[in-house]
């Protein structure tokens, strides 16, 4: 009988350290949800249902009106919007002066927004060249602020442009919310991005 308890109790010692439902799982960053809602071929990047605190909403193939301009997705949730987009403008091989360009029209862009007349007074607020580090990941910078048109007036809002390259590509992000308080959720949509930067 003795021996019977021992053999069934190596049995199940065995069985719930090596049987795979009893393996140790991979911890899941609460900041990304396992959903994957687009794969990039080109950098391999899956994009999460949720990142950082925002909700996937659309995704814009831009390839397909004009070669080289990639994909973008776009994120919100109650108080920030933000866009990644994920380019290489046809080059074989980025080069410095190449994400200077890339960055300046990144910038440009920001200021054809008045033309559709829902925007006004867009200003840069640091014109000289600034870089951030999230982790270890680099990326150009710049902050601009602007009024939009709101129900009764114009409201005061702030655009953020990120641009860093990965694996021969572009990746920006314009991230756009109408106060410097929701600066906390700036912050965790980006440090979330950096995580699938691996």
């Amino acid at each position: 009988m003795k021996r019977l308890i021992v053999i069934s109790l190596t049995l199940f010692i065995t069985g719930t350290f090596i049987s795979p439902s009893y393996a140790k799982k991979p911890l899941v960053n609460k900041a990304i949800s396992a959903k994957i809602v687009y794969q990039d071929k080109q950098t391999e990047l899956a994009f999460p249902a949720s990142l950082g605190g925002l909700s996937y909403t659309t995704l814009i193939e831009n390839e397909k009106q004009r070669s080289g301009t990639g994909v973008s997705l776009n994120y919100s949730n109650t108080e920030i919007t933000a866009e990644v987009s994920v380019y290489n403008l046809g080059l074989a091989k980025i080069e410095v002066p190449d994400i200077t360009q890339a960055f300046e029209t990144s910038k440009q862009a920001i200021y054809t927004l008045e033309l559709s007349g829902k925007y006004k007074n867009i200003e840069q607020m640091k014109n000289q060249p600034a870089q951030i580090s999230i982790g270890k990941v680099q990326f150009h910078y710049a902050l601009f602020t602007y009024l939009t048109v709101g129900k009764m007036s114009y409201d005061s809002a702030i655009a953020e442009v990120f641009l860093t390259t990965y694996k021969n590509y572009f990746i920006k992000v314009v991230v756009i919310s109408n106060k410097e308080s929701q600066q906390k959720s700036v912050d965790n949509f980006m440090k979330a991005l950096k995580l699938l930067l691996k």
